[in-house]
């Protein structure tokens, strides 16, 4: 496998998704239909709210007639207060932190389209760069971005651009390698799935790595 030809391989498979998303969302905005079929409102927020208000009244009018009927007839206030407490607490929880927000239509479309420009732009451009160079440099900051960039490593996860971990390892095990560490070449070999980081170091083992040579590891191809 030719590391550049990878590189575009992942480029377009990107730049498709990219391309699908703008179309589709385009198609949706025309037509006035949401990406995930009619929103019904949810009204159960209020229901609890008028709910909670009413026994809250009901126990008040209790309270005030056991004040006013006095002995005469016993009304368990007591009892009502503490079911109304019991109540309230999960009333409460669910009108302030169970409500879902509404999505808006497409969401999903311009996600997978945000994390695909965020990987064409933060990792398969600086990576080209770099194998263009040999700069084993920026091939190590590379690796150590998709290390400390969560939303880096979290887009090329989910879009199936491999393991964000293993990439890194991959990467760092290339810009650090010596003599002596084939095996940990191959056996990384074995388990990265982004295929032009498995082409780099492919590459790495058919040349092995000598920093006197003026060809790049990458292939043949110009800057």
């Amino acid at each position: 496998m030719d590391v550049f030809e990878e590189i575009e391989k992942r480029e377009k498979r990107l730049n498709a998704i990219i391309e699908i998303a703008e179309d589709r969302l385009k198609h949706i905005e025309e037509l006035g239909v949401k990406a995930k079929g009619p929103q019904i409102k949810d009204y159960s927020a209020y229901y609890v709210f008028i709910t909670l208000i009413g026994i809250i009244l009901g126990t008040a009018v209790l309270a005030f007639v056991s004040r006013r009927v006095g002995s005469r007839i016993n009304i368990p206030i007591k009892l009502y207060a503490v079911l109304l407490l019991l109540f309230s607490i999960p009333a409460v929880y669910y009108i302030l932190f169970n409500r879902k927000p509404e999505e808006s239509p497409g969401s999903d479309l311009v996600e997978r389209e945000r994390m695909a420009r965020i990987l064409l732009e933060r990792f398969y451009k600086p990576f080209r760069e770099a194998v263009q160079a040999d700069d084993r440099v920026k091939i190590e900051e590379l690796a150590n971005r998709l290390l400390e960039d969560p939303i880096l490593a979290s887009s090329m996860e989910i879009l199936n651009e491999g393991d964000p971990k293993i990439v890194a390892y991959a990467l760092l095990l290339y810009a650090r390698y010596e003599p002596g560490l084939e095996n940990e070449v191959k056996e990384t070999l074995n388990i990265v799935t982004n295929k032009p980081t498995k082409a780099l170091l492919e590459a790495l083992l058919r040349k092995g790595y000598n920093p006197q040579e003026q060809s790049k590891i990458g292939g043949d191809r110009e800057a």
